[in-house]
């Protein structure tokens, strides 16, 4: 970044958490003007960090939320609104429209009330092709991406991801959001991954002696009981190469 003068610079969560551990606050970067962040949710203590050294060196940091079948890039967080728009998604890129769908497809306009995030704009791709004979198709999406995300409405008009639709199982016939877990344990300085399936919990981590406080934590915060867990301590979280945890190697 020094060398090249390098103005702008972005990355997923996990790169943000090797930037803290690097003091990325004492690095001195007179070039750097903008930080984006997108690929997954920034934990509420980095973020808070990342903003005020952010100020601090004149630098804006702007939190962005996309998929790869809307061209990367759905909504961002302005920089001179992140209080406006804190723990949202933000506002739609000029062009497209954000909106939430209950299972049975209606549109969810209560605020707080979960649904499925859906994007619709001229940036969404076509659809996917698995042979050759898929590519006379045409454009099966139509303009409308079914993100898989589970999301609620705010206050502010945008929308709060509390999860993927494919991230939720039950306990006990209770819904649990996989991706919260992680978020609550990692609220508590404990790295981990969550996996599972109906009324089997699966929790990998890699400190040592934590299994009773992590069970603790759980039935603590989320009324799960540990009867329904099972802990696995491991030497590293399996990560690919833009950070993100990859569970199909948890087992």
């Amino acid at each position: 970044l020094q060398s090249t003068r390098t103005t702008t610079f972005g990355g997923v969560p996990y790169l943000y958490t090797v930037l803290e551990k690097l003091r990325f606050e004492q690095m001195v970067l007179p070039s750097l003007r903008v930080l984006t962040q997108a690929g997954g949710k920034l934990n509420l203590k980095l973020r808070k960090k990342f903003f005020a050294i952010c100020q601090e060196k004149e630098i804006q940091l702007i939190l962005m939320y996309g998929q790869t079948e809307a061209t990367g890039r759905i909504s961002y967080i302005p920089w001179d609104k992140r209080e406006i728009y804190r723990g949202t998604v933000g506002i739609a890129i000029p062009g497209g429209r954000l909106t939430l769908e209950d299972k049975n497809g209606k549109e969810v306009t209560s605020v707080h009330q979960a649904g499925e995030l859906i994007y619709r704009g001229s940036n969404v791709s076509m659809g996917y092709a698995e042979n050759r004979g898929d590519l006379i198709k045409g454009d099966c999406n139509r303009g409308i991406l079914r993100t898989g995300d589970v999301a609620k409405l705010a206050f502010n008009g945008s929308f709060s991801i509390i999860g993927r639709k494919s991230r939720i199982i039950k306990i006990h016939g209770a819904r649990v959001n996989l991706d919260e877990l992680e978020e609550l344990l990692l609220s508590q300085k404990i790295e981990c991954a969550c996996i599972g399936v109906d009324d089997v919990l699966q929790v990998f981590f890699k400190k040592p002696s934590v299994e009773k406080r992590v069970a603790k934590i759980l039935f603590d915060r989320a009324r799960i009981r540990p009867a329904s867990c099972q802990f696995r301590q491991v030497e590293e979280i399996p990560r690919g190469q833009s950070g993100k945890i990859l569970y199909s190697k948890l087992h």
